[in-house]
Order: structure tokens, then C-alpha cells, then sequence
């Protein structure tokens, strides 16, 4: 975490289960989630399977394997970054 601390300005950092589950949030907490959440269990559109694969990494790139449908959180990312780009940068 130093190391990434190093090469990123981290903000703030928030420890997940296994759930691979997340919200992207507006800066207005009063304001709506910036998009949808992901059900993890959800099917990948193959543009998105595809696309994501090669800027993944291998697995002590990543710290785990690449798990079933939608149930890798930066994956979901991706997925919302292809979708809408904009709400993802604002969020």
C-alpha cells in the first residue's frame, strides 16, 4: 500500500469482502449513486470480457484470479468506464 500511496494520490481506502461489489458515489452525498450498481452475479457483455482481459494483468499482477460473470470489482469498473466514461471521472 506504501508503494501505491507512492505512485497515486490515494484519498481514502476501503477494505471489501468477498462480496466484489461497489458503488460509485457523486461528490453531493445527498445526490443519487453516479451509476448503477453491478450485480456480481450479472453476465459480461463480450466486448467487456474481451476488452478487459489484456489490461489485467496476470495474477500477481492483480493479487487474485479473474472470477466468474461480473465478480471482479475492477473489472465492474471497466465496464462502467466503457459505458460512461464522463459519470466515472465526475464520481
Amino acid at each position: 500500500l506504501a508503494t501505491l500511496c507512492r505512485h497515486h494520490p490515494l484519498e481514502k481506502v476501503v477494505g471489501t469482502g468477498h462480496g466484489s461489489a461497489g458503488v460509485l458515489v457523486n461528490a453531493d452525498p445527498d445526490e443519487t449513486c453516479a451509476l448503477p450498481m453491478i450485480d456480481y452475479e450479472q453476465d459480461l457483455p463480450p466486448a467487456i470480457r474481451e476488452g478487459y482481459a489484456p489490461l489485467s494483468g496476470d495474477f500477481f499482477d492483480r493479487g487474485s484470479a479473474i472470477m466468474l460473470k461480473a465478480a471482479h470489482q475492477a473489472r465492474q469498473l471497466y465496464w462502467m468506464q466503457q459505458v460512461d466514461p464522463e459519470r466515472v471521472a465526475q464520481a
